[in-house]
């Protein structure tokens, strides 16, 4: 791979910042924990009573809070080994004599970055004056005024007494079981409940599509929704939000462009999804501490906001009690849609590690045919190199919230 200049010096400067003050040391490889690791479990909890405690116990108890720390979690944790691991790579470059001279280049930067008497030398000499206060005060402002110009816009709570409600116009699928059309149904949903004035408009990455005609007739609320879309001025909008992939953020003309709810698996970001994120958003809403530290240390500079996925949809539903599935006594499931990066042949490895054909389990996956999805294979290919390989089994039909 074809490192240039700024890309390298971007990262020896980043990566060597946070290292330079940590505790830890440099890994030469990344530590192994399977995905379903049955010492993170706590057997001695019931599962009935904690079930939470019976699936994690094992592991919060072989990785207590750091002290440095104000919580930990397995992102953490991943993100942690990460830096360790590059930390590692990188030093291993600067001490090696030969190599491409893409890697001559990642050494000399990190050997430069981590020589504090010489980075003392030219960054902050003896002589150099101190930074003006003034100065400072005023960057610190500035900083602070960011923060809470983040938070107005990106956690608003709905129009209190005598606030103006909010326009907002969501962008992406919403009439189908696709996870992302269930996030902006229910965001435009909640967003209505609080008050605010709310559109919805069809579309995806490649571009518009029209919305389900027997989806809008079963859903009204939404319905009435879209149909707002279709009229409204978009420079009269407080907020337009789009969440689709791949993530289009182009074209937008309201006041306040935002990328809500954003999700992503992956630690790597393509450079022109950043360059178009920096150019034309001004926030972003996303699912978890994991997908802010991705979008940061991939370049993004705009405000971000993590505020989760809400569950609350599922109170409306009234589970099928009489929905049957195959498996065994204790069932696992596994919801996706099997694409590469959702790592389900690593689960599928992890399975085959923790349990046997002789294990009263089942590994439940509810997927759907796709291109990328080689699930069936995957599973067949196991099979035959371990004829004990646990129960696996694939549910590709659709299914209703009621049976799911």
């Amino acid at each position: 791979m074809s490192i240039h200049r700024p890309t390298a010096l971007a990262l020896a400067i980043a990566l060597a910042a946070p290292l330079a003050a940590a505790t830890d040391t440099p890994l030469t490889q990344l530590p192994y924990t399977p995905s379903l690791d049955v010492q993170a479990m706590d057997r001695s909890v019931d599962p009935c009573e904690d079930l939470y405690r019976f699936s994690c116990g094992g592991w919060m108890a072989a990785n207590p809070i750091p002290a440095d720390q104000s919580r930990w979690s397995v992102y953490a944790k991943l993100a942690n080994d990460n830096q360790r691991y590059l930390w590692g790579v990188l030093q291993g470059l600067a001490a090696q004599a030969g190599g491409s001279a893409d890697q001559r280049k990642l050494g000399d930067y990190f050997a430069a970055c981590m020589d504090e008497a010489m980075r003392s030398t030219l960054v902050a000499p003896p002589s150099a004056p101190a930074p003006d206060p003034q100065l400072l005060r005023t960057l610190a402002l500035a900083m602070a005024a960011n923060d809470a110009a983040a938070c107005r816009l990106l956690a608003h709570t709905g129009p209190a007494a005598g606030e103006a409600v909010m326009r907002w116009r969501l962008e992406g699928p919403f009439d189908s079981s696709y996870s992302l059309a269930l996030v902006n149904r229910e965001l435009a949903r909640a967003l209505h409940a609080l008050g605010h004035d709310v559109t919805l408009h069809s579309t995806e990455g490649p571009g518009d599509f029209e919305a389900s005609a027997d989806f809008l007739r079963a859903n009204p609320d939404l319905a009435a929704m879209h149909a707002g879309a279709a009229r409204e001025d978009l420079r009269a909008l407080d907020v337009q939000g789009r969440n689709l992939y791949p993530p289009r953020v182009s074209g937008m003309a309201a006041p306040s462009r935002l990328l809500v709810q954003y999700a992503w698996e992956e630690t790597g970001l393509p450079a022109p999804w950043v360059s178009a994120f920096n150019r034309h958003l001004q926030g972003i809403t996303c699912t978890s501490e994991h997908v802010h530290k991705v979008l940061r240390d991939n370049g993004v500079e705009v405000p971000i906001a993590v505020v989760g996925n809400g569950i609350d949809h599922w109170e409306r539903v009234q589970a099928d009690r009489s929905a049957a599935f195959p498996g065994k006594a204790f069932r696992f499931l596994h919801v996706s849609s099997c694409f590469p990066r959702k790592g389900v042949d690593v689960l599928l490895a992890a399975w085959g590690e923790a349990f046997s054909a002789f294990d009263d389990v089942t590994l439940l996956i509810k997927t759907f045919a796709n291109p990328h999805n080689t699930i069936h294979e995957q599973i067949e290919a196991l099979s035959r190199a371990n004829p004990r390989f646990p129960d696996v089994q694939v549910i590709e039909d659709d299914l209703d919230d009621a049976r799911l």
